[in-house]
């Protein structure tokens, strides 16, 4: 993937800040990272000001960078740069044609330091606000966390009732408009804006050869994504259980006010991957959420 980014640091901490660092956590702990997984930044500004980068730079772990002033509390700094990184296809699930990609650790952590950290990998980025516009194929599906901005122009208005009764194939919308399943758009290219507040990370999913039901759990809304292969077992099914679970379990740990409920069937084990994301086994015969941390 490619990346452009732009940071707005404020240092929120008691110490006077005198340099700052981006780590790249695709590249800690590999020695050869371009041959599995690597994380390359390029185009480095700091307020502004050009930053060298060499080769070797670019993809180490970790990049010390000395501040042109000291920043005080409550002062702030800017970055931008280019990204390019690739995931392992460790963290791919496959099941025919349907592929799921978890982009995990992808984005490097910027974080200020008063005294320089001696393990990279308990080195957890400042908690941040993320505004984030991911372009892919058509064909994909992109499910994060937090809020998509431009839902209803990618996806459809969500029906108000809570039964799903539509042919995604044959029928993909209602006959009032509203849609119940759907396939992935094929406008060429899809841009998906997301929203995330006060997080130290943004983590997301790719979908190739998956469908879509929407329903709703009460006023909640619930998102089921399923492999193609796999439509007569999870089809209206699983979102109908999304729909029973928030009607009736407490909520995990997240604020679900700023998105839909997310199911996502992918991989052996079911599990949360992030506060209202979550993955279910492909291997069940019947849908069964994970419960509530």
């Amino acid at each position: 993937m490619h990346a452009e980014v732009d940071i707005d640091f404020q240092n929120l901490s008691s110490d006077t800040l005198r340099t700052l660092a981006l780590v790249q956590p695709l590249n800690i702990g590999t020695k050869r990272p371009a041959k599995e997984q690597y994380s390359r930044i390029d185009s480095l500004l700091l307020d502004g000001a050009p930053v060298s980068v060499a080769a070797t730079f670019s993809d180490s772990p970790m990049i010390r960078l000395v501040l042109p002033s000291t920043l005080k509390r409550g002062e702030r700094a800017a970055l931008s740069f280019s990204l390019a990184a690739k995931v392992t296809t460790a963290g791919r699930s496959i099941y025919g044609a349907s592929e799921c990609t978890r982009f995990t650790d992808w984005l490097p952590r910027v974080t200020g330091w008063g005294t320089p950290p001696t393990d990279l990998l308990s080195m957890q980025a400042e908690l941040a606000d993320f505004d984030v516009s991911l372009t892919v194929d058509s064909g994909l599906f992109v499910v994060a966390p937090g809020e998509l901005l431009n839902d209803k122009e990618l996806l459809g208005m969500i029906p108000n009732v809570d039964t799903i009764m539509a042919d995604v194939i044959n029928k993909p919308y209602a006959a009032d408009g509203y849609v119940f399943s759907r396939l992935p758009s094929k406008n060429g290219r899809d841009t998906y804006v997301w929203r995330k507040r006060f997080s130290r990370s943004f983590n997301f999913l790719a979908l190739k050869g998956y469908l879509l039901d929407r329903g709703r759990g009460g006023n909640l809304a619930v998102e089921s994504y399923y492999p193609e292969e796999l439509a007569a077992v999870w089809q209206y099914k699983l979102v109908a259980k999304g729909s029973d679970y928030l009607k009736s379990a407490p909520l995990p740990t997240g604020d679900f006010s700023a998105g839909p409920l997310r199911l996502v069937v992918a991989g052996k084990r079911s599990q949360w991957f992030s506060s209202n994301v979550q993955l279910l086994s492909s291997k069940m015969k019947k849908p069964k959420l994970v419960p509530a941390k």
